[in-house]
């Protein structure tokens, strides 16, 4: 079966000319995609090469981020890394509990949200 894949990005701002497209490193990665400057023949057109290139990269990364969710490697690594827990520097300190993946049997981690309480003027809890 074919797959396909689609990208809208209706708001994309790139350039090949101007700004920083002079800098050194700008420069020679957009020689190196073969869009830097203005295209003579067709104004406008190494731009939007440009943006097709980084809608391209974006869904490369969807693809490969969608293969991962479903083989389960993501929540894999991210149990090996100690990622389930959260970090003390992230000033969050929601218990993680387990929910069944739609897309595969692996469970993914995710928030338990405390019963909230309301508080008074006076800072107490009801």
């Amino acid at each position: 079966q074919d797959l396909l894949m689609s990208c809208s990005m209706p708001a994309i701002e790139v350039g090949t000319v101007g700004g920083g497209t002079g800098l050194e490193a700008q420069a020679s990665l957009l020689d190196l995609l073969q869009v830097q400057g203005p295209n003579r023949e067709t104004p406008g057109e190494n731009a939007k090469q440009l943006a097709r290139l980084v809608c391209a990269g974006v869904m490369a990364g969807e693809l490969s981020l969608l293969s991962a969710l479903a083989a389960g490697h993501l929540v894999k690594s991210h149990m090996q890394h100690n990622r389930a827990q959260p970090s003390p520097a992230s000033g969050n300190t929601l218990p993680l509990t387990s929910t069944p993946s739609p897309l595969s049997n692996t469970m993914i981690p995710s928030p338990s949200r405390p019963k909230s309480t309301s508080t008074t003027a006076s800072g107490e809890g009801s």
